[in-house]
This record gives structure tokens, sequence and C-alpha cells, in this order.
């Protein structure tokens, strides 16, 4: 009888002992086919394949070849979220690198490639409400000691004695929403990475006349003393230019005002 347990004993340690090794098996083997299949995988192409995107912008802004384009996109001064364009290489805009968005130079690794991150919008303290029922969404200056200054001026609502705030945008994955530009093959390709995450900004041809005009606390628009003396009546310098004698033989101008 003792015999027989010990034989039944080895027979059930061999049994499990197969079961085991089955198993183990099965794990490698699985372990294999998976390794396999994440291996076999070829490497990632430099240009994500994209079914949304047609054949012009199948690319990425730092893909050593860019494609030659015939066909080229139309100007889109507000670029929203992840996109790509591809501008005619003597388009004046896309020379310039102009945006809607209040974008400024940042440093790139790449000499080729020009990086611009985005700075925001500036915003009334108090959230007023214009006349026009819109917000102040003011545009903030490219230069950093120009900008530092707008923080903190007066509302330019007459109504609102609030102050002026930057709200950074933080629209890629935390950090400002940032373009690039590139020119070759004759073309500007254009991408943008990231979603703002706050109001447009005033377009700049409005912000520069602001920087001309300001509003008073009444309401009445005052130019300011600088562009008033740049843009002096004409007809009046001639009146006056009009008024000096030159006399020959003498030095002093003589005026012909009576006495």
């Amino acid at each position: 009888i003792f015999s027989l347990l010990n034989l039944l004993y080895i027979s059930c340690t061999i049994l499990h002992f197969s079961d085991f090794i089955t198993y183990k098996m099965t794990l490698a083997d699985e372990c294999t086919v998976r390794r396999g299949g994440r291996d076999s995988v070829s490497p990632r192409p430099n240009t994500p394949v994209s079914p949304d995107l047609d054949s012009r912008h199948q690319w990425d802004i730092n893909d050593n070849n860019m494609p030659l384009v015939s066909e080229h996109d139309a100007w889109n001064e507000w670029p929203e979220g992840h996109c790509r364009f591809v501008y005619e290489g003597d388009h004046e805009e896309a020379r310039r690198h102009a945006s809607g968005w209040a974008m400024r130079n940042t440093n790139n690794h790449n000499v080729n490639i020009l990086k611009k991150s985005c700075l925001g919008v500036l915003v009334c303290s108090r959230d007023c409400v214009l006349e026009n029922g819109g917000k102040v969404h003011l545009r903030p200056a490219i230069c950093d000691k120009a900008r530092k200054k707008q923080l903190g001026k007066t509302c330019p609502s007459p109504r609102c004695d609030g102050r002026l705030d930057l709200l950074p945008c933080r629209g890629h994955c935390g950090y400002p929403v940032t373009h690039f530009w590139r020119h070759t093959n004759g073309s500007i390709f254009f991408q943008a990475k990231g979603v703002h995450d706050h109001p447009r900004p005033e377009v700049k041809s409005s912000a520069e006349a602001r920087r001309h005009l300001y509003l008073t606390k009444d309401g009445r628009s005052v130019v300011t003393e600088k562009r008033g003396r740049k843009r002096a009546n004409p007809d009046a310098v001639s009146n006056v230019s009009k008024q000096m004698l030159k006399v020959e033989g003498r030095a002093q101008p003589l005026c012909s005002c009576p006495p």
C-alpha cells in the first residue's frame, strides 16, 4: 500500500510538472509573439501618415527633405489646432510670418526653421463689457519691456476702473501654442502645434492705431501730441514759409508781418 501511495504521488508530481512546463512554454511563446509583433513593426517614419491630410500635407516641419508642392494653400490668418499649410514662396504675409495671434520668436535648435510662441491676450481685471457687447482683448506687445509696461494699465473702457492683466497661452500641453515656419523648395511651409485656450486678441492694425490714439475716461478721442506734430497741417506750414523772406546780403530773415 505504501508503495502504491508513493507511485501515485510520483505520478501526480510528474503530471503537475509537465503542466507547469507546458504553461511556461505557452507564456514564452506568447511573449515571443508579442515581442516579435512589436519588433516587426517598421520604424516610425519622420512624417506621420494621417487619412485626414492630403498629399500636400504629408510631412513634418522637422523632416530632412520637404516635398515639392505645385498647389498652395490660401492664407489663414487665424490657424487653430494642429494644422499644416504650404504657402507660395512670394506670399507677402507668409514671408513676414504674420499671424492674427500675438506670436514672438523663440529659440530653436534648427536654424532653418523659425519657431514662434503665443503670448496670449490682455484682458480687463474686472472682466468688463464694452458698449458694443464685447470684452477687452488687447494685443500683447512682442517686446518684453513694452509688454511689462502694458500690465497694470487702466482698462481702455471709459466706464471701468479695472487694470490690464495678461492671460497667457497654455494650449500646447501646458505650454504656449507654437508656430513653425520653413522656407524651402520655393514654398513656405507652416505647422502649428496646440489649441489656443484664450480669446483672439485685437488685430495688429487695430493695436498699431491704438498706439497713436487713446480714449479718455469721458469717452472723447484724443490724438497724441507726437502724432499731431508728425501730421502738421501742410497749409499752415506753407503760410509760415511765405512769411519768412530772405533778404539778399543779410543772414537774418525778415518777417513780413505788420508791426
